[in-house]
C-alpha cells in the first residue's frame, strides 16, 4: 500500500495527468453547457429529463460523437507511458533499489489502472449531476427520446439481443451508471495494455500513447467490415450505442480480451525489470 501511495502522489502531480483531467472535466461542463443552451426558452414541457442528457449516452447531444473517438488515446496519456519515462530518464534503477521488482511493478500497475479508471469516471459522473441541476428527474417530451421506430427495440422486445433493456425503459439512471462504469473501467483496462506494452517498446512515446488508439480503430474498422460489430467495444461500453445487436457472448468475449491484454504480459514485462535496458 506504502508504494502505491507513493505511485499516486506521482500521478497527481504529473503534468500530463492534470492537463487531461481538466480537459475531460471541462469537456464535461460543456456539454452541459450545450445542453442548457440548445433547451433555453422552451415551454417546459418541451424540455427532457436528465437522463437523456448523460455525455456517455449517444442520444444526448453532438458532443457525445467524439468521446468514442479519442477515450482509447486519453486512458493512456495519464500514467500509462511512467515506466517508458523512468527508463528514459534512468532513473528505473534509483526506484528498485528501495523497493523490490514485485513492489514496484504492481503498485505501478494498479497507479496506471487507476488513473485511466478516473480520468473518465470523475468527468462523466460530474456530467451526469450536473444535468439534474437544470433538467426534470422525468419528463413527458418521449418516453425514451427515440424516434419510435428505434424505440421499440428498448421497450417491446423487437430486439431480443439488446442487453440491459430493461434498465433503459424501466430505470435509465442505472442504465447511464452501468455503462458510466462499463467505459471507467475498460479506460482502466486499456491504459494497463498500454503500460504493459512499454516495458517491450522503446522508440516513441507518442507512438506508444497512441498504441491502443490504433489498435482499437483498425480492430474496429475490421469488424464493421465483416459485419461482427457484436465485439466491437464501443458497442457495449456506452449508453444507447446499440449497432447491430449486442449479446452476453459479445459483452464477454471483448472483457475477456481486454483483461487478458492487460494481465497476461505480466511475467514477461516483469522479467523485463530485470534488463531494463536490453
Amino acid at each position: 500500500m506504502r508504494y502505491f501511495k507513493i505511485q499516486l502522489s506521482l500521478l497527481f502531480r504529473r503534468t500530463s495527468f492534470i492537463a487531461t483531467f481538466t480537459l475531460m472535466c471541462v469537456y464535461a461542463i460543456a456539454a452541459f453547457f450545450l445542453n442548457c443552451i440548445n433547451n433555453f426558452g422552451k415551454d417546459v414541457f418541451a424540455v427532457p429529463a436528465a437522463k437523456y442528457l448523460f455525455l456517455g449516452s449517444n442520444i444526448s447531444n453532438v458532443m457525445f460523437y467524439f468521446i468514442p473517438l479519442i477515450f482509447a488515446v486519453v486512458a493512456a496519456i495519464p500514467f500509462a507511458d511512467t515506466f517508458f519515462e523512468e527508463r528514459s530518464r534512468r532513473t528505473t534503477e534509483f526506484c528498485l533499489v528501495r523497493c523490490t521488482d514485485n513492489q514496484y511493478y504492481f503498485s505501478k500497475l494498479f497507479a496506471v489502472f487507476f488513473s485511466g479508471f478516473i480520468v473518465m469516471f470523475i468527468p462523466l459522473i460530474i456530467n451526469y449531476f450536473l444535468n439534474f441541476i437544470a433538467f426534470p428527474i422525468e419528463s413527458t417530451v418521449d418516453y425514451t427520446n427515440l424516434p419510435t421506430s428505434e424505440s421499440g427495440i428498448y421497450t417491446t422486445g423487437i430486439d431480443t439481443l439488446v442487453l440491459f433493456k430493461e434498465f433503459f425503459a424501466k430505470n435509465m439512471y442505472i442504465y447511464n451508471i452501468l455503462h458510466l462504469f462499463l467505459i471507467s473501467l475498460t479506460s482502466g483496462f486499456i491504459s494497463v495494455v498500454v503500460f504493459q506494452f512499454s516495458f517491450f517498446y522503446k522508440k516513441s512515446r507518442v507512438m506508444l500513447i497512441c498504441s491502443f488508439f490504433i489498435i482499437y480503430h483498425i480492430y474496429t474498422i475490421i469488424l464493421t467490415a465483416f459485419g461482427a460489430r457484436e465485439f466491437c467495444i464501443n458497442n457495449y461500453i456506452f449508453a444507447s450505442m446499440v449497432f447491430e445487436g449486442q449479446t452476453i457472448r459479445g459483452l464477454f468475449v471483448v472483457f475477456i480480451v481486454l483483461v487478458l491484454a492487460a494481465f497476461l504480459p505480466i511475467p514477461f514485462a516483469k522479467r523485463k525489470l530485470r534488463k531494463i535496458y536490453d
